[in-house]
């Protein structure tokens, strides 16, 4: 049996931190994914031509508004605004790829709308890789400033 290494204060908020934002992102997208995965499909089985991008992009931009309210909510952590932004926000990011659906706008147009699947996959790896991303720079700098704890 492993047990964890003690770590700093420093590094504890560092890693509490990463935690809540890619809770944030990570909650934004699973709770969008059902009606982005539904929608190119109800769209074949309907016989509409074209492959919608619009729930994909309303998913991607949830999981960014998602990220701000999660820093919002960080620094203002009162109960009223949790209760303003949290109901609303929740709705939205359910139901949000759904009403995108409906839209003509972000249409590939002559596709078959099952083309919009392997681009969701595209957009939810570019979103992996992102938070990847900020979770090795954010790591970084608590060592770096764990390291500066020691020795000062």
């Amino acid at each position: 049996m492993t047990t964890t290494p003690a770590c700093s204060p420093a590094e504890d908020a560092v890693r509490r931190h990463v935690i809540a934002y890619v809770g944030a992102i990570q909650t934004a997208r699973l709770l969008g994914t059902p009606a982005e995965l539904l929608v190119p499909v109800v769209w074949w089985l309907g016989g509409r031509r074209g492959a919608p991008l619009a729930p994909t992009a309303v998913v991607t931009a949830n999981a960014v508004l998602a990220t701000g309210v999660a820093h919002l909510l960080r620094r203002h952590p009162e109960t009223r605004i949790r209760r303003l932004v949290s109901l609303p926000l929740l709705a939205w990011t359910i139901l949000g790829p759904a009403v995108a659906g409906r839209s003509r706008r972000w249409v590939l147009t002559g596709r078959n709308p099952l083309w919009a699947l392997p681009l969701q996959l595209a957009a939810g790896l570019a979103i992996g890789l992102a938070e990847g991303v900020a979770v090795i720079v954010v790591g970084r700098r608590a060592a770096a400033a764990a390291a500066s704890d020691r020795e000062g």
